[in-house]
């Protein structure tokens, strides 16, 4: 091709000699034809060599599990060259629609390696988490995927002023939007990573929180978590989950449910899982206890007032169970105390009667101590919170304490 492109430029333009041109202008046509030629050779280069680029992502994804090394040597060459997050989105496109399922980990993988070496500038944020939250549906792809979420959020985090603060805002929604993400089909590890992403958000800045609430105030964050704890059955995942409701119930306290049933379907959510029921393995590995997850989710529940209204009516009906033992009447007396202490007046005094009813109730039943706690506490002004809150605490130790 080459030999056939260089005799149609002489025959174009036959030596100067021939067409009577002085010796310079024979030269300067030699010159600009040698530039032709090295352009077209050029260019053909360029076209038969790959993209170093290209070749060091192939590499990258091409990796087996175990292949660190392999990996790491391809992120060297991808630094090297200066590759950055938007490069790679803009080329990822093969690789996180493959078919074969370790090459899509694998894709996900570097993703969030990108996030996290080379963070894109806050404006690209909210764009790019979306890009991330639509890998999360992918079981091989879900926890990198959603490791790179949540580092989009920090990075989206580092801009100044309203922008940053809305780029942090359009991308934490992803992480509770209607369904987006759907946690409770992830793995174990990826569901981790989920609950403590939820966590970072709404334990972040308030501005952050009222840019992404909108009108729904915490609405939306709510649901969102009340989604992803839904069914939750492994306690390493439920603790994280319910660090999550926590917070969003504080960032109640600072932006507003928004929907006055946000509360109850978050606490509705939550209410399965009391009293809790966990027997922790003889070795226990991962540190998690019945006294943890109880603890857990008496500060999920009482985190803002209206799900401690939500608590109390939850613990009424525990106390009510002919057929709860000593430790659930425990339980259920000290996610009251707890409860008194914040929820409003009007629903304190609404229950105040059939709860301190419910508590004698019981407290007969049970050992001497907590029989005379509950006489006591029968005796106590149910309408005033400080007083009542004290009385559920006195019941509460009493129920448990040994005969």
């Amino acid at each position: 091709m080459r030999a056939a492109t260089l005799w149609e430029d002489t025959a174009a333009h036959p030596p100067a000699a021939q067409a009577g041109l002085p010796s310079s202008s024979r030269k300067l046509d030699l010159k600009r034809r040698c530039w032709r030629m090295s352009l077209r050779q050029q260019g053909l280069l360029g076209w038969l060599l790959p993209d170093p680029i290209d070749v060091a992502i192939a590499a990258y994804v091409a990796a087996c599990e175990a292949d660190d090394e392999g990996r790491a040597a391809a992120w060297a060459e991808l630094r090297a060259r200066g590759a950055t997050c938007a490069d790679y989105v803009a080329r990822s496109e093969r690789h996180l629609a493959s078919e074969v399922g370790s090459t899509r980990r694998n894709a996900s993988r570097l993703l969030a390696t990108f996030v996290r070496e080379a963070p894109p500038p806050p404006d690209d944020c909210a764009a790019l988490a979306a890009f991330c939250a639509a890998r999360a549906d992918d079981a091989p792809s879900a926890e990198h995927a959603l490791r790179a979420l949540a580092d989009v959020v920090e990075a989206a985090r580092r801009g100044t002023g309203e922008g940053g603060a809305a780029a942090a805002a359009a991308a934490a929604l992803c992480l509770f939007g209607d369904g987006a993400v759907r946690a409770p089909a992830f793995p174990r590890a990826a569901r981790e990573r989920f609950f403590d992403a939820q966590r970072a958000v709404l334990d972040g800045k308030a501005a952050e929180l009222a840019a992404a609430a909108s009108n729904e105030g915490a609405a939306r964050f709510a649901r969102g978590v009340a989604a992803a704890v839904d069914g939750e059955r492994d306690p390493r995942c439920l603790l994280r989950a319910l660090g999550a409701a926590r917070g969003c119930g504080r960032a109640a306290d600072t932006i507003g449910w928004g929907d006055a049933g946000a509360a109850a379907g978050l606490a509705a959510a939550l209410s399965p899982y009391f009293p809790v029921s966990f027997v922790a393995p003889a070795r226990n590995p991962h540190g998690v206890t019945a006294v943890g997850l109880r603890e857990a989710l008496r500060a999920a529940l009482t985190a803002a007032p209206e799900l401690a209204s939500e608590a109390l009516d939850l613990a009424l009906e525990c106390l009510r169970d002919t057929g709860a033992s000593p430790d659930e009447i425990g339980e259920a007396l000290t996610l009251a105390a707890r409860a008194a202490e914040v929820c409003p007046e009007a629903s304190l005094e609404a229950t105040a009667e059939e709860l301190m009813k419910a508590v004698a109730a019981v407290a007969s039943m049970a050992p001497a101590p907590a029989a005379a706690a509950a006489q006591r506490l029968a005796a106590r002004a149910w309408h005033r919170r400080v007083a009542c809150a004290r009385g559920l605490r006195i019941a509460a130790r009493a129920a448990t304490a040994s005969p």
